[in-house]
Formats: C-alpha cells, sequence, structure tokens
C-alpha cells in the first residue's frame, strides 16, 4: 500500500516565519515515516521550495534561504497536488491561520490538518471575533477598537479614545494588540501615560 504523502509547510510571508520552521522541524523529525512519506516545503515570499532535509537542522531561516535558489526545487502552486496527498500547515500569523492559506488549499483540492476557511478568518480578526462572541452573548474581556487615523493624529483623539475607554468600563491598565496579528507581536501592556506609543506599536508592526 502506498504511504500518505504528507507536506510539512514552514516559513511563509508573516512575521512568524522563524517559528514556523521551528514548528515544522519538530513536525518532520515526528511524524511516522514508516507510515508517510514526509515532503518539507518552505515558502520564500511567493516561492514554494522542496525544502532538502539537510537544511531542516541549520539553525536559522536566514542560515539557509540565501542558498535555496541554487539547492532547492521551485514548484508551482498550481503544480502542489502532485507531490503531497494532505497538507500539515506549521506556518503561523498572518497569511497562514487567517483563512487565506486555507482557502487556496481548499481551491487546489488538498485536505489539511486545521481549522476551515471562516473559523480560521474568524479567529484570527479579534474586532469581529469578540463581536461574534458577545453577540452569541459569550463574554469576552471588554474592549475598544481604535482606527488608524486616531492613532496617526493621537493628539487630536485622546480624549475620544479615553471617552471610549470609560463607556466601556475598561481603567488602567490596557492591554494592547493588534487586530490581526498572532502570538505576542505587538502586544503591550501600558498605563495610560504610554498608550500612544503602545498603539503606534501595534498598528505599525512590521
Amino acid at each position: 500500500m502506498q504511504k500518505l504523502r504528507i507536506g510539512v509547510l514552514m516559513g511563509g510571508k508573516s512575521l512568524e516565519k522563524e517559528v514556523s520552521f521551528n514548528s515544522g522541524r519538530t513536525v518532520c523529525d515526528y511524524l511516522d515515516t514508516a507510515q508517510y512519506n514526509i515532503i518539507p516545503l518552505y515558502q520564500m515570499d511567493s516561492t514554494l521550495y522542496l525544502l532538502p532535509w539537510h537544511f531542516l537542522h541549520r539553525g536559522k531561516t536566514t542560515d539557509f534561504e540565501h542558498r535555496l535558489s541554487q539547492e532547492a526545487p521551485a514548484i508551482a502552486w498550481d503544480d502542489l497536488k502532485q507531490h503531497i496527498d494532505f497538507m500539515y500547515i506549521a506556518q503561523h500569523g498572518r497569511y497562514a491561520e487567517d483563512g487565506a492559506l486555507q482557502g487556496f488549499l481548499t481551491i487546489l483540492g488538498i485536505p489539511y490538518l486545521g481549522s476551515g476557511v471562516l473559523p480560521s478568518a474568524l479567529r484570527t480578526d479579534k474586532i469581529v471575533h469578540k463581536t461574534f462572541l458577545n453577540s452569541a452573548e459569550i463574554a469576552t474581556p471588554r474592549f475598544i477598537a481604535v482606527e488608524p487615523y486616531e492613532i496617526d493624529d493621537f493628539e487630536q483623539y485622546q480624549e475620544f479614545i479615553f471617552r471610549k475607554l470609560t463607556l466601556a468600563g475598561i481603567a488602567d491598565d490596557y492591554v494592547v494588540k493588534p487586530y490581526n496579528e498572532g502570538s505576542s507581536i505587538g502586544v503591550s501592556i501600558v498605563s495610560k501615560d504610554n498608550l500612544e506609543q503602545a498603539l503606534k506599536k501595534a498598528c505599525y508592526i512590521d
């Protein structure tokens, strides 16, 4: 019986590609090669590579990314189904956990591990997620959303922002985070005096 070909997708376009590489390396190490053919895959920018196994245990992605174009076969996304039967998504963050990748794999007809398109998109957008849960009478921490134009001109809008916080029943200290990043990227716990700096960090994280 032919073994199932499992692609393990690492890298990607988010700020968490280094974490993704560590996750993918661990997955490749522990999947049972007696039952599965493991296909390490690495995305750099928009290019997809069949990652040679000798790159898996390099220290960081910067140790091998510059060598990929010479040493790793690039494959077209449209041809991915010729190489794998199932995708283990080891990417993190934007473009990987927000439904975009899940939708793309669905179009390609490749089954994958994890939530589908809608729940992935829903959980990634913190504002929509909280609004959805609250509408179902599921309690979440109180929150407000601050728009980029309010952050850009904080001096003009600060009274309005603090009024929104008061009306929402939110007192010092504040947990500030981007609305659509993963892990703890861009997250700060600050007092009123440091709110502007934290908002700009969350808004312009890159």
